[in-house]
C-alpha cells in the first residue's frame, strides 16, 4: 500500500477511526471482531481507510517517547486525537505524519531505542553490556559519581562490569515506579505502565520503591514492585530473556499468552479469538519472523492464521 492516495470520504474516515478507538480496547467479544471484518468487507474504501490508519498508527509509535510521566501523558492524548481525527485519514498519510513532526514531544530522543520487531546490544562506557527489547527506550547516564540507566519503555537486560574508577561508581537503573541497585550482577527489567518486572540471574539486585518499600533480590530470583509495594520474590524463569537470542521460550502456555507475546514483535494487529485462546502449547518461536511463528503454532495446533492485511492477523478455529 502506498502513503499516499487520494482523500476518502469523510464518512468513511470517521468509520475507520471509530473502529480504530473501539479495538484499541482489545475487546474479547467475538461480535466485535466479525462486525468489524463485516465492515472492513463491505467497501474497498474501508480496506483502504484502516491501511492508512494502521500505517499512522505505527509511525506514531515510533516516534520517541516523551521525558517524564507528564509528557508520556501528553505525548499519548496528542496520539489519540490525531488517530481518531477523520482529517488523519481523509486528508493522506503524509501530512498527517508530517503533522506530528512539529509535536514538542517528538524532539525529546532517548538515549538508545527500538522499533516494534527490533532488538539492539549495547555496550556500556565501562564494558558491561545492555540489551534492548521490541519497543524499548532507555537513557544512559554516567558521570564521577554513578552510572545510571533510565528504562522509559519496554524491556532491558544488563550484564554490568566493574569499574575501573576510584571509587568505584554504583550502578543504578530508574524506572518510574523505583531504582534498582545493581550489585555486581546479571538482570532484566520489563516495564508494563508503572509496573516492573524484575529477574535477577547473577549476583544481587536492591529495589527501592519510590513509596518506600525495600528489598534485595538474589541470583535465581525475579519479583515484581510498583511505586509502593515489592512482591515476594519467587523462582526466575530464565527462558524469558530468550528475547535476547531472538527466541520466544513457550512452556505449557495458553496459546492467548503466546499471541500476546508475538504481538509485541510485529507491527500491526495480532489478536486470538477467545474460541481457541485456552489451547496449550509449548514450543520455542523464532521473534525475527512472527508470521513463520504463527505458521508454526497453526501446524502444531488445530487453528489457522487469518489475515485481513498484512498489519491485521487472527489465530482462529479451523472452521472459522
Amino acid at each position: 500500500m502506498s502513503d499516499a492516495g487520494p482523500p476518502l470520504p469523510p464518512r468513511v474516515a470517521r468509520e475507520a477511526a471509530r473502529w480504530w478507538l473501539k479495538l484499541e480496547e482489545r475487546s474479547p467479544n467475538p461480535s466485535v471482531h466479525a462486525a468489524f471484518e463485516r465492515w472492513l468487507s463491505r467497501d474497498p474504501q474501508h480496506l483502504e481507510a484502516w491501511q492508512r490508519l494502521t500505517a499512522l498508527d505505527q509511525r506514531l509509535g515510533a516516534l520517541p517517547p516523551g521525558i517524564g510521566e507528564r509528557s508520556l501523558d501528553a505525548a499519548r492524548q496528542q496520539r489519540r486525537m490525531l488517530l481518531k481525527s477523520a482529517a488523519a485519514v481523509a486528508i493522506g498519510l503524509p501530512l498527517a505524519v508530517e503533522g506530528t513532526r512539529r509535536l514538542p514531544w517528538s524532539n525529546w530522543l532517548a538515549d538508545q531505542r527500538t522499533a516494534v520487531g527490533e532488538r539492539r546490544e549495547i555496550t556500556l562506557a565501562d564494558g558491561g553490556r545492555l540489551w534492548l527489547n521490541t519497543a524499548s527506550a532507555a537513557d544512559i547516564e554516567y558521570d564521577r559519581r554513578s552510572r545510571r540507566l533510565r528504562l522509559i519503555a519496554g524491556e532491558l537486560v544488563v550484564r554490568t562490569a566493574v569499574d575501573v574508577e576510584r571509587p568505584a561508581r554504583p550502578f543504578f537503573v530508574d524506572t518510574p515506579s523505583g531504582r534498582v541497585e545493581a550489585l555486581g550482577t546479571y538482570f532484566g527489567l520489563r516495564l508494563e505502565e508503572t509496573t516492573v518486572d524484575l529477574l535477577v540471574l547473577e549476583g544481587r539486585v536492591r529495589v527501592d520503591t519510590r513509596g518506600g518499600a525495600s528489598r534485595t533480590i538474589e541470583a535465581g530470583q525475579s519479583t515484581r514492585f510498583d511505586h509502593e509495594r515489592i512482591a515476594r520474590p519467587t523462582a526466575a524463569d530464565t527462558t524469558s530473556i530468550g528475547w535476547t537470542q531472538g527466541l520466544l521460550h513457550a512452556e505449557d502456555w495458553r496459546l492467548d499468552r503466546v499471541v500476546d507475546e508475538l504481538s509485541r514483535y510485529r507491527s500491526g494487529w495480532l489478536s486470538c479469538d477467545p474460541a481457541v485462546a485456552a489451547l496449550r502449547i509449548s514450543a520455542v518461536l523464532r521473534l525475527d519472523d512472527v508470521d513463520a511463528a504463527l505458521a508454526t503454532i497453526s501446524a502444531s495446533l488445530p487453528v489457522r492464521v487469518r489475515y485481513r492485511t498484512r498489519y491485521w492477523a487472527t489465530l482462529g478455529p479451523l472452521e472459522s
